[in-house]
């Protein structure tokens, strides 16, 4: 990610060559202006003092306000974006600043320099060698990639820099060498081999910048290859007019800290404002992504609304034909009476119950739950009852007489069918003939106990074991037992799903089979239609709510006196 304003952007491309023609212009005119100031300062014609000492001392003061501001944005900025090229310039300008310090006090006659006679000399050396460190510096910047990122000690390279400047400014000041090279004469050699090492660094400076912006044109490349032209054109001022205190050295300065504050911005955008930038574009970027998402989640939400309200259709759908199966009246006989209660779960269950009449003499019963809820339960209760009535249709009533017949024809009927393997139901199936008071059943795994109830307030629990109607068929095939129990006038036969003894209080107590027997007993001599109303009464008061978690089926068969 780029900077705004940075890359292949044409506009932002013009204005940084503009940069760089500026300062070739400007090197130019300087280096005129100095020449031609150095002239009649010779010749008497303009006086030195009056301009350009507090100029040059301005410009110094600047140079060193720039390299500290330089020094201090990459030491505290490193901890945070650990950019080890914006650090190395940070020292690099550090050592240049405390090196301009050095030269500003013998400028300025406070100065530590031996002898007086060594002052202008050396202090052009402080310059110079202030120059040739930077020169190093920015080559190691340039040629650094991008963003390299590497653990950097930043106190101990701070202490191992301070050490160098000291032996440095030691070697520059109180050095035997540089006193037998000023004897000897020679004394300008050492600083023409540092000035002109100098100027071949800053050139390779700026020919790695070429070489980085034609790989990652930047507009502040441009502006680092303007910077070293004006550093190039100052020192080669330096180079050839050595004097101190010159209108020369003056305007090297000037270039030089005209080339610095260039050189400031660019670090001052590479380390502080870049990441900020970066931040903004990507929080920009981040806010177009999450105003997207939003959208997407709006479409995909009302995507879903559509589809969970057509689901809701379709279970009210599949509830209002599972209801339409169960008897809105149940059938009577003359010594035989029905009835049933029915609480529906808040969602769509499965529990179903029938009563029909087989013949003028027996009657049909049916209890039974399905498992799961929704419309695969719904689908699973309108399967049972078409089958029971199927096989009664198509056998003119005999083939529904037999309870163990039916059961195994559901069963082969349910695994030829295409349901899944974790669908199955539970149920029973009886006959009661009125002639002979003998109720047949057989289980398809009715996981609740039948009840009979007795005139006298005794209880009988049915036996009530079988195989439910699964999809087992290539493993299992259940033969079902019909059973027969006799039933005497006042009799009563409760039948009832599993929802009943496991309905649950507020505290999360079930209802259990025991607490049903208790209530039955004190209700032995109710007929069959205020045991019903007695029994979810109680079931009501138990929950305390009027949907259940599961629904709650509950048939009752009062065998009666003839009239």
């Amino acid at each position: 990610m780029r900077i705004q304003g940075a890359g292949n952007n044409r506009k932002f491309d013009a204005v940084g060559w503009r940069y760089f023609y500026a300062t070739i212009v400007c090197s130019i005119l300087v280096t005129f202006l100095s020449t031609r100031l150095d002239v009649l300062a010779v010749q008497g014609r303009i006086p030195f003092i009056s301009f350009n000492i507090p100029f040059h001392f301005f410009v110094e003061m600047a140079c060193i306000l720039v390299c500290v501001s330089v020094f201090l944005i990459a030491f505290y900025s490193y901890r945070f974006i650990f950019n080890t090229k914006l650090l190395a310039a940070g020292y690099t300008f550090f050592a240049v600043g405390i090196l301009d310090v050095s030269h500003l006090s013998g400028f300025t006659g406070y100065s530590v320099f031996p002898k007086p006679e060594e002052l202008g000399l050396r202090t052009v050396l402080f310059i110079s060698v202030s120059h040739l460190i930077c020169a190093f510096g920015l080559v190691f910047v340039c040629g650094v990639a991008e963003y390299r990122k590497m653990k950097v000690n930043t106190l101990f390279w701070f202490l191992f820099e301070m050490g160098f400047l000291i032996a440095a400014t030691w070697f520059i000041v109180w050095n035997p060498l540089g006193i037998v090279w000023m004897n000897a004469g020679v004394s300008a050699l050492p600083l023409l081999l540092i000035q002109g090492t100098t100027v071949l660094l800053f050139v390779l400076g700026m020919v790695l910048t070429f070489r980085n912006y034609l790989i990652h044109p930047d507009r502040l490349q441009i502006k680092m290859a303007a910077s070293f032209v004006l550093m190039i054109s100052g020192e080669m001022l330096l180079i050839a007019n050595g004097r101190s205190a010159s209108y020369s050295e003056s305007l090297t300065h000037f270039l030089t800290l005209t080339g610095l504050a260039l050189l400031f911005d660019v670090f001052y955008i590479h380390g502080i404002r870049r990441p900020y930038i970066m931040l903004s574009e990507a929080k920009d970027t981040l806010n177009h992504y999450v105003n997207e998402l939003d959208k997407q989640v709006e479409a995909r939400t009302s995507e879903l609304t559509q589809a969970n309200n057509r689901l809701l259709a379709d279970v009210e759908l599949a509830r209002d034909v599972q209801r339409s199966m169960l008897p809105d009246v149940l059938p009577h006989g003359e010594t035989v009476r029905f009835s049933a209660g029915y609480v529906p779960a808040e969602k769509l269950s499965g529990d179903f119950y029938n009563v029909f009449r087989i013949d003028a003499s027996r009657f049909g019963i049916c209890i039974g739950d399905v498992a799961g809820h929704g419309v695969s339960a719904a689908m699973l209760t309108v399967f049972a009852f078409q089958s029971v009535q199927s096989l009664q249709e198509e056998s003119h009533g005999a083939g529904v007489i037999l309870p163990s017949f039916v059961l195994k024809h559901l069963y082969e009927g349910f695994n030829a069918a295409n349901f899944q393997d974790e669908h199955y139901m539970v149920l029973l199936y009886g006959v009661y003939n009125m002639e002979t008071g003998i109720l047949s059943y057989a289980s398809g795994g009715l996981n609740t106990t039948p009840v009979r109830v007795r005139p006298d307030g005794s209880i009988q629990m049915l036996e009530s074991e079988g195989i439910a109607i699964c999809k087992m068929g290539d493993f299992i095939k259940p033969q079902y037992q019909n059973k027969q129990l006799l039933l005497f006038p006042g009799d009563k036969l409760v039948l009832y799903t599993d929802g009943l003894v496991e309905a649950r209080s507020p505290s999360r107590d079930a209802y259990t089979q025991e607490r049903l027997a208790a209530l039955l007993r004190t209700g032995a001599r109710m007929d069959s239609d205020a045991m019903v109303e007695m029994v979810l009464a109680d079931v009501k008061a138990f929950t305390g709510l009027d949907a259940p978690a599961d629904d709650i089926t509950m048939l009752v068969m009062e065998v009666t006196l003839p009239f």
